[in-house]
């Protein structure tokens, strides 16, 4: 079907990410924290976690490109992005 139209058609898809927090400690022995292991950490200190961070990018979430018979290109994307910030409240003693 495409073949009637296009020479050459390509789908496209891309993701990226990052995610950051940030801990608050006073009058706490913290462990290492092991480069491999930072789950554990997360688990353990995570009541002293005061911000985190996430960023989602799809970019494009989906791409089209056709080189048309009749010489014309055409190029459709689609891009979504999303940041979540979460900030610790509660009372300070």
């Amino acid at each position: 079907m495409l073949k009637s139209i296009a020479r050459t058609v390509s789908l496209e898809h891309a993701y990226s990410g990052k995610q950051s927090m940030a801990w608050k400690f006073e009058g706490v022995n913290v462990m290492d924290i092991g480069f491999f292991d930072i789950n554990s950490f997360i688990d353990m200190y995570g009541t002293f976690q005061t911000q985190s961070t996430r960023n989602t990018n799809f970019s494009p979430l989906v791409g089209l490109t056709m080189s048309l018979n009749k010489g014309i290109s055409v190029t459709i994307r689609q891009n979504f992005s999303r940041s979540v910030d979460e900030t610790q409240t509660g009372m300070t003693v």
